[in-house]
């Protein structure tokens, strides 16, 4: 399983649980708060209604209560067609239930006719009050049936100090059902909103979280592959420090393997042209050797003295080339300019004058950004390789060719490079026979191409084509209509 999805899945699985938690624990509170602040006011009208019953209850016998004007307005009250607006819930019809009990516990009158005479002495709200305490009770209309709850709350009936009767009021719990499932309802849409803006924000910390070590492990693997990149730019001071590590690291395996990569390479190619001049000199220094003889073996010793000055040249320039991470100040190089001028130089070379030369460039400029020199040096090897391997009199074709990329094709129609030599022929030090001469050279003028190329961002190939011909194709970055802008 992927880092950034172990991320997600553990920061969701929190924020779900915690969210389940939030949301629960406030809905199972949801009930009482709605119930506390009810009971208050019920608190407040059962003593005030307690107020105008005392001088009644006094004045009347138990069976007049019925027929005074306090329960001629309760009935009243139970009678009126309400309307009103509790934010989403509509109250259409009244709900308090009210009786009233004698010191001993006896309905003397209740909203319910049916219960005129009941003995309530037992009920809390009746028992506590008469006893001088704060009496409450929640009670079923029908046992067993949660939804038919009814709370009572009941306050004494007092003349002079003395209680001589209980005022109850009660409200179903029913009527504030609706209240309560309202706000349920917009709790838990709130939270599965939050929810889901939390998955939403999972998302995006897991991708932000995992972005830099994707462009790191990006970074890690094209190091692996040999590409020449600088470390990336980490918001994360941690994972740029890690990446700056990573840059050093590179840099000190490459040297540690650079040194002691060239170390064999040199080593080998050194060995035949010392070998050459050693078995030379050591012939030299027989005597009586013809002069005829000893010319030719020193013309060996110079021929191979030249070749190492030319592979130690060759090595070093290499070698800064391989250690050159990017392009230090590139510049807009007019690359048709460029090639023609070096086909009109290395034209008029020997080698060059026995070849025929197709032009294929266009007449505007074609532009590139670049370093003019190393330019000259890629295009000057793979145009020299070109004359090296052409037959007499053959034909050298260089192309140019310019739209979202510039092609440069440069072929001739020497020998096809065997199968097995075209997928090395840009190793260093390795090279195949020149025709005729049968001498190889040092193996490094493709190597040093390629090493340009890639310092260009481009890309170079060789292959044989189908008319007998061997092509190198240079793809190189286009620069017409930025330079044309500017």
């Amino acid at each position: 399983m992927r880092f950034s999805v172990r991320i997600f899945i553990g920061y969701f699985v929190l924020v779900a649980a915690a969210m389940w938690w939030y949301i629960n624990s406030t809905v199972q509170e949801l009930k009482p708060a709605y119930l506390q602040p009810s009971e208050e006011v019920m608190v407040d009208i059962a003593n005030l209604l307690a107020e105008l019953a005392a001088p009644m209850l006094m004045s009347r016998l138990p069976d007049d209560l019925q027929e005074t004007e306090l329960a001629d307005s309760i009935n009243r009250y139970q009678q009126r067609q309400l309307d009103a607006q509790i934010w989403s819930y509509h109250k259409t019809r009244p709900d308090l239930i009210v009786y009233i009990t004698d010191a001993r516990g006896q309905v003397l009158y209740h909203t319910q006719a049916d219960q005129l005479g009941a003995d309530y002495s037992q009920w809390l709200d009746v028992s506590r009050t008469l006893e001088g305490e704060y009496g409450a009770r929640t009670s079923e209309s029908i046992p067993g049936l949660v939804s038919t709850r009814v709370a009572y709350v009941g306050a004494p009936i007092k003349v002079g100090g003395e209680i001589i009767g209980v005022l109850s009021v009660g409200k179903p719990h029913a009527s504030l059902q609706p209240l309560l499932n309202a706000t349920q309802r917009s709790i838990v849409v709130q939270g599965l909103l939050l929810m889901l803006a939390a998955l939403l924000l999972g998302v995006l910390l897991s991708w932000w979280l995992t972005h830099s070590i994707r462009r790191l492990t990006d970074y890690a693997r094209r190091v692996r592959d040999g590409a020449r990149v600088e470390p990336p730019r980490l918001a994360e001071k941690e994972l740029s420090y890690l990446a700056e590590a990573m840059a050093e690291m590179r840099t000190e395996l490459r040297a540690a393997n650079y040194v002691e990569r060239y170390i064999h390479s040199i080593t080998h190619e050194m060995k035949s042209p010392i070998a050459a001049i050693r078995g030379a000199a050591e012939l030299l220094s027989e005597p009586h050797m013809a002069e005829q003889q000893r010319d030719r073996f020193i013309d060996n010793i110079n021929f191979e003295i030249r070749q190492l000055q030319n592979l130690i040249d060759k090595l070093l320039e290499l070698a800064k080339l391989e250690k050159q991470e990017r392009l230090h100040a590139p510049e807009v190089v007019n690359i048709s300019a460029l090639l023609g001028r070096l086909q009109r130089r290395l034209a008029l070379s020997p080698a060059g004058q026995q070849c025929a030369w197709l032009l294929e460039i266009p007449a505007r400029p074609v532009l590139v950004m670049g370093d003019p020199f190393l330019l000259e040096i890629a295009l000057n090897n793979v145009l020299d390789n070109a004359i090296q391997f052409c037959p007499r009199q053959g034909e050298i074709r260089v192309a140019l060719e310019a739209a979202e990329q510039t092609v440069i094709s440069i072929s001739n129609q020497g020998d096809p490079i065997p199968d097995y030599a075209l997928h090395r022929v840009f190793e260093r030090f390795y090279s195949l026979p020149r025709p005729g001469v049968k001498r190889k050279s040092t193996g490094l003028g493709l190597a040093i191409v390629r090493e340009i190329v890639t310092l260009h961002d481009g890309a170079v190939s060789v292959h044989n084509r189908a008319d007998d011909r061997v092509e190198v194709t240079l793809v190189l970055a286009t620069l017409d209509e930025r330079a044309e802008g500017a």
